[in-house]
């Protein structure tokens, strides 16, 4: 039982010092752009990198594109998806 009691103050001592370092460095929490909603292809809105993620989209978007590019006149025509 003692060890119990010692854990959680332990482990409650740590969340009060995170609480009062937020508090005292004045930041607002903000939510990461990773996690699901990055696996599941979601925007994330909070983040601050938002353009890089668009282009990024738009490339990978490009790449799995049934397309091809004729290597003799360099034309692009829709691959033959039916063999």
């Amino acid at each position: 039982m003692k060890l119990f009691l010692l854990s959680l103050t332990v482990v409650g001592l740590a969340i009060l010092g995170m609480a009062v370092g937020v508090i005292i460095s004045n930041k607002k929490l903000k939510g990461s752009c990773g996690g699901l909603g990055a696996i599941m292809g979601e925007d994330c809105m909070f983040c601050d990198k938002k353009e890089e993620c668009e282009e990024e989209k738009k490339r990978e978007a490009i790449l799995k594109a049934p397309l091809d590019i004729d290597s003799d006149s360099g034309l692009v025509q829709l691959k033959n998806l039916v063999d």
